[in-house]
């Protein structure tokens, strides 16, 4: 018999909704989270492919007067690994990094369970649907509705509607900026900001572009688009 080293591994989760899904199944299943990250893992690892999808996670205060470190707890794991599994995990994620691109161990785990364990859930009906949101397709459809709003210029897009008081912004210029060029920082904040603004669910953003333009075409199909003109006057 052999017998393989292990050690205790923790990470966060993308939501706690996907924590709660998982233990769930793996309940009802008669298994354990450790063989279904592993498995997930190995598929992963075999698949060669570790282009990750997966965005960080910004923790604020919640509608439900949750604090941004409650709301970190909640979606933090703890699970026992085989060692040697998770040092060549650790490996492919060191080599990444080499190359500049921006992941750690716990992406890389969400990774593995967006592609391998998430569809099973959903199909299962643990989840009802993905719980993982791009940034990449909620930025692009910010910036396809800051145009469409008749904003060419995303500086004064921010002006108007990234401002919390007289002199003060939400996030500042460069870094709203810098979000739309990279589709990095904390996305979710600002879309939730805009989506208040101008009276649409967050969710949408969410949506590829073809969606969220039928979206925004049937919802407001009279936009404004003079400059600095908005939906909701």
């Amino acid at each position: 018999m052999v017998i393989r080293k292990v050690i205790k591994v923790s990470t966060y989760l993308y939501s706690d909704v996907l924590k709660n899904a998982l233990n769930k199944y793996a309940d009802e299943h008669k298994t354990s989270l450790s063989v279904l990250l592993k498995d997930a893992l190995l598929q992963m690892i075999e698949s060669n492919d570790f282009v990750v999808s997966v965005d960080r996670v910004y923790d604020e205060m919640s509608d439900q007067g949750k604090t941004a470190l409650e709301n970190q707890r909640a979606r933090s794991l703890s699970f026992v690994q085989e060692m040697e599994l998770i040092d060549n995990v650790d490996d492919i994620v060191s080599e990444l990094r080499k190359s500049d691109v921006k992941i750690n161990r716990s992406l890389f785990i969400q990774e593995a369970i967006r592609r391998y364990l998430e569809p099973i859930l959903i199909r299962e009906g643990y989840l009802s649907e993905s719980v993982f949101k791009s940034k990449d397709n909620a930025v692009k459809n910010l910036k396809f509705l800051r145009t469409a709003l008749g904003y060419t210029s995303a500086k004064s897009f921010h002006a108007n509607y990234l401002k919390s008081g007289t002199d003060e912004y939400y996030i500042s210029y460069p870094q709203y900026a810098y979000m739309e060029r990279k589709s990095e920082g904390n996305v979710d904040r600002v879309i939730d900001i805009i989506s208040d603004s101008v009276g649409i669910e967050k969710e949408f953003f969410y949506l590829d572009s073809n969606e969220f333009e039928e979206y925004i075409g049937s919802l407001f199909p009279d936009l404004f688009v003079s400059e600095g003109e908005k939906i909701i006057k």
